[in-house]
């Protein structure tokens, strides 16, 4: 046996919020123009770790975040 025997530990996180606002703009008069705001948010995380016997630890960590916000003027 040449090499030590490793350990791979992968874990996958995934999070998604979605919120939806929709709130007239200026005073609440007739004919004021709606506006609608949607924010998508979202996370995606990725550890990888690696453990080898001989106590070398490898850790790959792998964020990726994406937020997307969409503003939409209704009159």
């Amino acid at each position: 046996m040449s090499s030590a025997p490793s350990l791979i530990a992968t874990d996958s996180i995934s999070h998604e919020t979605s919120d939806s606002v929709t709130a007239p703009l200026g005073k609440a008069a007739t004919g004021s123009p709606l506006v609608r705001v949607r924010v998508r948010v979202r996370v995606r995380v990725r550890v990888r770790v690696r453990v080898r016997v001989r106590v070398r630890v490898r850790v790959r960590v792998r964020v990726r975040v994406r937020v997307r916000v969409r503003v939409r003027v209704q009159t």
